[in-house]
Formats: C-alpha cells, structure tokens, sequence
C-alpha cells in the first residue's frame, strides 16, 4: 500500500523560476528527490515502539520503499510500505480469514507470527478480566541441590503459562500525524530546493 502527496504550491522560488523561464522537467525531479531525502530522514528518527523492544526495522523499510513519480501536474511522493497509511490515518483492523488478531504480550512474540512457536488457547486471567490468549507450554525448572548429609536433591517446579499473544477480535488505532515530515517541513525542502535551482540558473546566466 502506498500513500501518496502531490505537491502543487504557490511558493515565491516556483514564481522566481517562471520568470527565469525555467520549465517543470528541470525542477520537479530535484524536488521530488529532495522531499524523498525529508521522508526518509524523517522515518529513521522515529522510534522503533512504544515497548522498547527489539526494532522491527519497520520504519527503515518505509525509508526504503519511498520514492517519487513525475507527474505532467508535479511530483507524486509514495511509500510502499504495508502499514504506512495505517500508521497515518488510523482506524480499527480487523482479523481477515481469522477469527482473532494475535497482539504481542512479549518481547519473545514481537515481530513474529504465533505459527513460529509451539502456544496453545487459553483463557488467562488479566487484572480481574477474563481474556482469550496464545500461550507457551508449560515447562518445568529443575535444579540440583546438596544437602547438609551430602548428597544431592533433584527438585521441579512446575512454571506458569507464558502469554505469548492476547486474542482480539479487533482493535482501533489513533491516527499519528507524526509518521510523515510535518506540512510546514516539505514545504521548505520544496522551496529551498526550487530556490537552488533558480540560484544556479541564473549564476549561468549571468556567466553567459
């Protein structure tokens, strides 16, 4: 899925090369090029998750999969990542095929799919509620010990299920404005970049 912007503006560097009779192929491809720098400069600043767990590398694949297209009207900015536009404009994610969505509880569970490990249904009890969640096997803890005659004690202990996955039936996301560079930030790059362009062009002309 992408998530595109098309850039049309009124900025006084555009004005200054209409007069210095620059045409749009000789500006949109250095623009479109400078807002994909701002996107993806933009993307590695952001944090990996809210848990601290180990990144994904979520946001280093949106860096990559943003690029631009030139359109006869301007530039069209994209990212082709699965998840942008989700992260931008929010809203509720269902199970699709599934009867639940699987929402990590663990580091261990973070970026992998519940068919990776061995878990089993459950329903676990969480702060008084009662909630549905894939969970790892029991295992036993053992250790050997030796006692004040000498010899040595073999104990078990039996370890509490490990919640891997809670189950949902669905869950809503607040839209983050923050997953792109602020309106205000591409309009700069746009103008500092057709600013440059209009610069050289007429350091050119004045050589010539």
């Amino acid at each position: 899925m992408s998530y595109g912007i098309e850039i049309h503006d009124e900025l006084t560097p555009f004005n200054e090369a209409l007069k210095a009779g620059l045409q749009p192929g000789s500006i949109n491809p250095p623009v479109g090029a400078a807002v994909v720098l701002a996107f993806q400069n933009h993307f590695l600043e952001l944090s990996p998750n809210k848990q601290g767990w180990a990144s994904t590398n979520f946001w280093s694949r949106c860096a990559k999969a943003t690029h631009f297209n030139l359109l006869a009207e301007g530039v069209l900015i994209s990212v082709s990542q699965v998840g942008a536009r989700q992260r931008l404009e929010g809203g509720d994610i269902r199970p699709v095929n599934h009867t639940y969505l699987t929402i990590p509880a663990t580091e261990a569970a973070y970026g992998h799919t519940a068919r990776e490990f061995k878990l089993k249904f459950a329903i676990v009890n969480d702060n008084g509620f009662q909630r549905p969640a894939l969970v790892a096997q029991r295992s036993v803890a053992s250790q050997v010990t030796k006692t004040k005659t000498g010899k040595y004690k073999h104990t078990a202990d039996e370890v509490g299920q490990v919640v891997f996955y809670w189950l949902v039936r669905q869950v809503h996301q607040e839209p983050d404005p923050n997953t792109i560079p602020p309106e205000d930030e591409i309009r700069a790059t746009i103008g500092d970049t057709v600013q440059g362009i209009v610069d050289r062009a007429t350091r050119r002309a004045g050589r010539a």
